[in-house]
C-alpha cells in the first residue's frame, strides 16, 4: 500500500469531518428549551424599550433559559437578568450599579416597569410603590418577578 495514498486518504477524512463539524455546531439554546408565547411577548417589549439582551444561555435550574440584559431608564444602567423554561417564566431580576442613588434607583425601576408588560396586572401597584418611597427605606432594593 502507498504511504502516500494512506496519508492523503487520512487527511481528506480529517478535513471533511471538521467541515461537516463547523458547518452543524451546537444547536441554539433555544432550540434546546423552547421559548414560550408569554416570554417572547416580555422579549419583544423589552426591544421596544431599547434594552439589549444577549443570546440566551441554558442553565438552571431546569434546564433553563437565561437572558443577560442592559437597559438605561431614569439616567440609571440597570443589568436585567431573565430566567424562563418550558412553562414560562421563572423570575426577573434587576439590578442597579453598587452605590447608586436609591431615589434615581428606584425611578429606573420605576421608568423600567412602566415601559415593559412583564409584571402584567401587578406592574402598576410595583411602578406606584417605588414613586412613593424613592428606593428610601434604607435597604438598596432589587425587583424580582
Amino acid at each position: 500500500m502507498n504511504v502516500q495514498w494512506v496519508v492523503r486518504t487520512v487527511v481528506a477524512f480529517l478535513l471533511s469531518t471538521l467541515v461537516v463539524a463547523a458547518c452543524t455546531g451546537s444547536p441554539a439554546a433555544t432550540q434546546l428549551v423552547p421559548v414560550t408565547p408569554d416570554v417572547q411577548d416580555i422579549l419583544d417589549g423589552w426591544h421596544a424599550a431599547a434594552i439589549t439582551c444577549g443570546q440566551p444561555e441554558v442553565g438552571m435550574p431546569g434546564p433553563a433559559l437565561q437572558w443577560s440584559c442592559r437597559g438605561r431608564f431614569g439616567g440609571i444602567d440597570l443589568a436585567i437578568g431573565m430566567i424562563a423554561d418550558r412553562v414560562g417564566l421563572q423570575s426577573i431580576v434587576v439590578d442597579a450599579p453598587a452605590g447608586s442613588d436609591r431615589s434615581a434607583a428606584a425611578q429606573g425601576w420605576a421608568s423600567f416597569l412602566a415601559s415593559t408588560n412583564a409584571l402584567g396586572s401587578f406592574r402598576a401597584q410595583a411602578v406606584s410603590w417605588l414613586t412613593a418611597t424613592h428606593g428610601t427605606g434604607g435597604w438598596r432594593p432589587a425587583c424580582w418577578a
